[in-house]
């Protein structure tokens, strides 16, 4: 009997065809995401009796949704983060959880930088102004020799700290252990997170989701209170 697989990333196999052409080559049964999103607790509920792999994306793969799996032996998160996967029940039914980190550290740098460009030279701005016809001036900030912090130095946070070395920029970045082969390649400095929020003109965070990380994502840390000044750029 062939092995059942299910498909619910957006993206598998979207760029990239030999992920999908390994599988149909082993003979395994694909079952794709009809629905083209992220799927709800009842609907990954639905379609995971009877499969025996999973390879998922931003699903609510809940314990729940984890009890109703009969056959399931894998979890693969097609991404580096498993926060919506509830991985203590699939651990206690000996259902193997992985990820794929470094699959897009490329990419989510590039668009890092271009998100860094993109605020400081107010380019959506100036973009809907020159579609109304209105040709107004917009007077942006330089990005070069800037001063950038960066949360969360790991392969993503350090790609977008080459990208930066190249902007002459000045680097101070938080993490929960010093970097020193990162520090010396870019001359990026570890600091406190209080500090960097004070420094920064641009910050940008690049953290798993976790208990710990949490606070992160809540906006009061980046308030004035907590010494951030607000001419500060954030990207998530």
């Amino acid at each position: 009997m062939a092995i059942k697989v299910l498909v619910t990333s957006t993206s598998f196999g979207k760029v990239v065809k030999e992920p999908v052409e390994l599988l149909k080559k082993k003979g395994y049964q694909i079952t794709w995401n009809e629905l083209g999103r992220p799927l709800k607790e009842d609907e990954v509920i639905e379609r995971i009796k009877g499969v025996d792999a999973y390879i998922a994306g931003l699903d609510e793969i809940t314990a729940k949704a984890i009890r109703a799996a009969d056959k399931l032996k894998i979890i693969s998160k097609y991404g580096a983060g498993v926060d919506n996967i509830d991985i203590e029940p699939a651990t206690r039914r000996k259902i193997v959880v992985t990820n794929t980190p470094g699959t897009n550290t490329e990419a989510v740098a590039d668009l890092t930088f271009g998100l860094m460009l993109t605020i400081a030279r107010k380019i959506p701005q100036a973009d809907t102004s020159t579609k109304k016809g209105e040709w107004k001036k917009f007077f942006g900030s330089a990005v070069y020799g800037r001063t950038l912090g960066i949360v969360g130095m790991g392969e993503i946070g350090k790609a977008v700290a080459r990208r930066a070395k190249g902007f002459n920029m000045r680097m101070l970045y938080w993490s929960r252990r010093r970097k020193l082969d990162i520090e010396e390649e870019t001359g990026a400095k570890y600091t406190d997170y209080k500090f960097l929020l004070q420094e920064a003109d641009f910050v940008s965070l690049h953290l798993a989701l976790t208990g710990e990380t949490k606070i992160f994502k809540n906006s009061r840390s980046y308030s004035p209170g907590n010494g951030c000044p607000q001419r500060s750029s954030f990207l998530y």
